[in-house]
């Protein structure tokens, strides 16, 4: 809650936080799990990047690090590790205040892909986002974490 704002008020900026890490940041994360794999061989051990544009109020550019751990029955395991800042100093508005942000994460996950089609089969991602958001010269600490699974059935 921010202090010395009403419930409505704190409402609205509720909801206007969740459209800053809501369904579209959401959205654009999923769909970077279905474009994983590079384009060359992989091995036991082998290491590959991605870099990633997460679109929002606050935009998010990152570096995801890959490594395919195992393969097991056709069925390959990918570990990955990323951190990130928020890459705009760019004010935002909320609810017609102007607001500051300063948000620092991670990005870690398991995925299960198939070792002939690179057909992503499973994915276990943690997103975890932390800092702080000033609005009315008033720091709020933000804490988020989303937790996904994808299944492909």
């Amino acid at each position: 809650m921010i202090p010395n704002y009403d419930a409505a008020t704190n409402d609205k900026v509720k909801q206007q936080l969740d459209e800053l890490v809501g369904t579209k940041f959401i959205k654009d994360n999923i769909a970077q799990n279905i474009l994983l794999l590079p384009d060359t061989a992989l091995s036991i051990g082998s290491n590959w990047s991605q870099k990633i544009d997460i679109a929002g109020e606050v935009p998010v550019n990152a570096t995801i690090n890959y490594t395919l751990q195992e393969v097991q029955n056709g069925v390959g395991t990918i570990q990955s590790l990323s951190d990130f800042t928020t890459t705009t100093d760019k004010p935002i508005n909320v609810m017609g205040t102007i607001a500051k942000t300063n948000l620092k994460g991670s990005i870690n996950g398991t995925y299960k892909a198939l070792e002939k089609s690179g057909f992503l089969i499973s994915a276990n991602t943690h997103i975890n986002i932390k800092g702080t958001i000033e609005i009315a010269n008033n720091d709020i600490p933000l804490n988020i974490k989303i937790s996904k699974i994808l299944v492909a059935k």
